[in-house]
């Protein structure tokens, strides 16, 4: 069903597409977008987010990890059978469905994090861009100060929008760090539920 016009199914546009295409008419077009991603058992039908760069990209990102927000999560990534994430102290996972179960773990765990950014290094070309930057990561109400996460970010250029295609995150240890406050920059999130 479109959003924009709800009384209109996929099917009832797909077919009113191919009639016009037969009839060689010339018509206004409007477009509405049905998310084939999934969430567990209920599709998603919303316009699909477009991120015109790789910052809005990654932003988004930490956002849907800090908010632990699955339907978020997997629109950034891209939707390809190819792509790949590897959470910390775990192995390769492989495939947009995998990458998406293994959000899912991490989220249904009950896992809340604040996180901080420091040292990002971005490089990017006309359709590849890749970020290496520090996570800093924390538990509301819990003080203690973890080790932070070295993480590589890579988004791809697909149809128009920036998607992740790779997510490696590996814990180091915090002498390694650089420790410049001025360096750290802080997520605005909404409020933690």
């Amino acid at each position: 069903m479109c959003s924009a016009h709800p009384h209109l199914s996929a099917y009832s546009i797909e077919n009113l597409a191919s009639e016009i295409l037969k009839d060689r008419e010339i018509v206004h077009e409007f477009r509405c977008i049905a998310s084939p991603r999934k969430t567990g058992t209920i599709a998603q039908v919303m316009p699909e987010p477009v991120f015109p760069t790789p910052e809005d990209a990654e932003q988004a990102f930490y956002e849907a990890f800090t908010n632990a927000d699955l339907v978020a999560m997997m629109a950034v990534w891209a939707e390809r059978d190819f792509i790949e994430c590897i959470h910390p102290m775990s192995d390769r996972v492989q495939g947009y469905e995998s990458v998406e179960e293994s959000w899912r773990e991490i989220f249904d765990g009950g896992l809340r994090v604040q996180l901080k950014l420091s040292s990002v290094h971005r490089t990017q070309d006309a359709l590849i861009a890749v970020h290496v930057l520090y996570e800093h990561l924390s538990t509301p109400g819990d003080s203690k100060n973890w080790p932070p996460v070295i993480a590589t970010n890579v988004f791809q250029l697909v149809e128009g929008s920036w998607r992740m295609v790779h997510h490696h995150a590996s814990p180091c240890p915090d002498e390694d760090e650089d420790n410049d406050e001025a360096a750290v920059t802080t997520l605005t999130t909404r409020q933690l539920h």
